[in-house]
């Protein structure tokens, strides 16, 4: 579908989700036809909430237990250093090659 058109339906549909909500927002406007609007409340305040209260039976559950690892065999060797390797491999090669 070309991009044009699907603009020009947009375009074609907003006014008619816009036009709804203006009507409800914009309900009564003699009255703040002065500029000046204010609202008032009568009365005391509500009361704070009151937090739940929280009451447990039983016993805690006891702490976690770390997992074990166990391992066969022996670690593996440490890595060699890339230029002691090298000099290992021309020994190795010139001693193949004599």
């Amino acid at each position: 579908m070309n991009s044009k058109v699907i603009y020009a339906s947009i375009l074609m549909l907003a006014p008619l989700i816009v036009l709804p909500v203006l009507s409800t927002v914009n309900a009564t406007p003699a009255q703040n036809a002065g500029g000046h609007s204010a609202v008032t409340a009568d009365g005391s305040p509500a009361p704070p909430p009151i937090p739940p209260v929280l009451v447990a039976d039983g016993s805690p559950a006891p702490p976690p237990i770390p997992p074990v690892l166990l391992a066969d065999g022996s670690p593996a060797p440490p890595p060699v250093p890339p230029l002691v390797s090298n000099l290992w491999q021309r020994t190795q090669s010139e001693s193949i090659a004599a």
